[in-house]
């Protein structure tokens, strides 16, 4: 699995996040229905509808096209108390950030002013959006992120 990232995985990433709450604050894993990215709880307040992103299930992960996440060992070989992480805490759809996760609830449409027929994007990492927005589309250019 580490050979797919580069031979490591950054704390920031979903996994050690979710071990270090493990080992932190064991009653607040337990209590949790879900663990998210931000992007992915963002859009499912906004919605209502619980659709994760596939940039950061990808990226931050360990989710593939196909296979989706690793199989639930994968998780227990880690920490037996991971065995609920996979089929409860990490359940939910996953989309491509051109896809949309559903139109704004009606509180939320009434909040910002909107309509329920506004839809709200599946999210994407930060740094990706930047290269999206950079502006660069010609062949031999190169954007980097630091």
């Amino acid at each position: 699995m580490l050979e797919r990232y580069g031979g490591r995985v950054s704390s920031q990433w979903l996994l050690p996040k979710t071990l270090q709450l493990l080992e932190e604050a064991l009653e607040a894993y337990r209590e949790c229905g879900l663990i998210l990215e931000m992007v992915d709880w963002l859009s499912l307040q906004l919605t209502g509808r619980l659709r994760r992103n596939r940039c950061c299930a990808g990226f931050k992960s360990f989710w593939t096209p196909g296979r989706g996440y690793p199989p639930s060992d994968f998780f227990t070989g880690l920490d037996e108390r991971l065995a609920d992480l996979l089929p409860e805490k990490l359940r939910g759809e996953t989309v491509p950030p051109w896809e949309t996760v559903g139109g704004l609830t009606p509180d939320w449409a009434r909040r910002l002013g909107l309509t329920t027929h506004t839809q709200v994007s599946a999210g994407i990492i930060a740094a990706h959006a930047g290269v999206l927005g950079s502006g660069v589309t010609e062949v031999d250019r190169l954007v980097m992120i630091r």
